[in-house]
C-alpha cells in the first residue's frame, strides 16, 4: 500500500470512530435501496462493472472502476407515508461520487412527518412528530498489481440524525403545557468487501455494518445495527446477456431468514445513438412465507457521457394478496 493509500485508510478509520448514530430504530429501519440500475437487478451486482452505488453496494467493486463518475437518485414508493421502510413517498435518495480507488455518498435514509388532532393515551390531545436520518459515507477500494483480478474495499459511515416529538395533555383546567423533545443523534458504521473477477467470471463478498454503534440520547437507548452480509458469482461477456444470482442474511441472533436473488441485464449498442439495457430482477426468502418475494425490472439509456437508469420494484405485502411498487430514476455524469 503507498502512501497516499495509508493516509485515505487512516482518514477513514477516523471518520468511523469519530461518529454515533440516529434516534430511528437500526433493526427496523436499514434506509432504501439505491441507484436505478441496482433496483432493477434486485441487489444482485457480482456482475456489474462501472456504476456509482457502488460505494454502498460493495466498495471493493469501485476497484475496477475506469472512470469518474457522479449521480443522484430518486425514488417514489407507494408504501404508506408512516412506513419506516419508506418514510417517503417522494424523495431524493441518494447522491454519490466515484471513481477509480474511491468515492464519497450521502443518502437519505428516512423523511417522516406526521400531524395528528386525535387522542393517543388518556390524556393526549395533539402530538407532532418529524424525524430525519441521513449517511455520509466515504468509502476506498485497493488493487495489487501481484493479483490483478481482486479488489479489496471499506466504507466508513457517519451518520446524523434529528427527532422533534411534541405533546400535549389536557387536565382538569384546560391544556397542560406543551413538552417537546428536539434531539439530535450520530452514529458510525464501517462496511468491507472484497471482489474477484477472471473473465467472465466475477464472486464478491460484502459486510455491511461490520463495525457499527448507535448512539441515542432521550429518545432510547444504545444500540449496534446487526451485521449483514452478503455474496454472489457473476457472468457476462460483451455483447451477451450478464447474469448474477447472489444471497444475504442477517447475522447472529435473531436474524432474518436467508434472502436470495437472481438478475439479468443486456446492454444494447445502437450506431450514432448511445446503447439501450435492459434489466430484471427477483428476490426471495429461503424457507419464508410464500408470498415474501419481489420481482424488478428496469432500463438504462447511455449517451455520450449521460446515463440514465429507471426501475421499478414489485413486493408483495406479507399476509396479503397487494403489491406494492417502487420507482426510481438515476441520473449520472461521467466526468472522463
Amino acid at each position: 500500500m503507498t502512501s497516499p493509500d495509508r493516509l485515505i485508510a487512516i482518514v477513514l478509520l477516523s471518520a468511523a470512530l469519530g461518529a454515533g448514530a440516529s434516534p430511528i430504530p437500526w433493526r427496523a429501519y436499514q434506509g432504501p435501496d439505491v441507484g436505478g440500475r441496482m433496483l432493477a437487478l434486485s441487489g444482485s451486482i457480482a456482475a456489474v462493472e462501472e456504476d456509482v452505488a457502488l460505494a454502498y453496494w460493495n466498495p471493493a467493486a469501485i476497484g475496477f472502476m475506469k472512470w469518474h463518475a457522479a449521480s443522484a437518485t430518486y425514488t417514489h414508493s407507494q408504501a404508506a407515508l408512516s412506513s419506516p421502510l419508506s418514510s417517503g413517498p417522494k424523495r431524493l435518495t441518494y447522491l454519490a461520487f466515484t471513481g477509480p480507488q474511491g468515492g464519497f455518498s450521502w443518502r437519505s435514509l428516512a423523511r417522516h412527518r406526521e400531524e395528528t388532532a386525535t387522542a393517543e393515551g388518556a390524556d393526549t390531545l395533539h402530538r407532532y412528530l418529524k424525524y430525519s436520518v441521513d449517511e455520509f459515507c466515504l468509502a476506498f477500494a485497493n488493487t495489487d498489481e501481484s493479483y490483478p483480478g481482486l479488489s479489496l474495499g471499506i466504507a466508513a459511515k457517519l451518520l446524523w440524525a434529528r427527532l422533534v416529538d411534541q405533546a400535549q395533555t389536557q387536565g382538569g383546567a384546560g391544556f397542560g403545557r406543551a413538552e417537546l423533545l428536539d434531539e439530535s443523534g450520530i452514529g458510525y458504521g464501517i462496511d468491507a468487501g472484497l471482489m474477484w473477477r477472471a473473465e467472465p467470471v466475477s464472486i464478491y463478498a460484502h459486510f455491511h455494518n461490520l463495525l457499527s454503534k448507535v448512539y441515542f440520547g432521550g429518545a432510547g437507548e444504545d444500540d449496534k445495527p446487526k451485521i449483514r452480509a452478503s455474496g454472489g458469482v457473476g457472468w457476462g461477456k460483451p455483447g451477451r446477456p450478464a447474469l448474477a444470482i447472489g444471497a444475504e442474511k442477517y447475522l447472529f441472533d435473531g436474524s432474518p431468514r436467508l434472502r436470495y436473488t437472481a438478475s439479468v441485464e443486456y446492454k444494447r449498442s445502437i450506431e450514432n445513438f448511445g446503447a439501450l439495457t435492459g434489466r430484471a430482477g427477483y428476490a426471495a426468502c429461503h424457507k419464508g412465507p410464500a408470498d415474501d418475494v419481489s420481482w424488478s425490472w428496469g432500463l438504462g439509456y447511455i449517451f455520450s457521457k449521460f446515463i440514465v437508469d429507471m426501475a421499478a420494484l414489485n413486493h408483495r405485502v406479507p399476509g396479503s394478496l397487494g403489491w406494492e411498487t417502487t420507482y426510481a430514476a438515476s441520473v449520472s455524469l461521467f466526468m472522463n
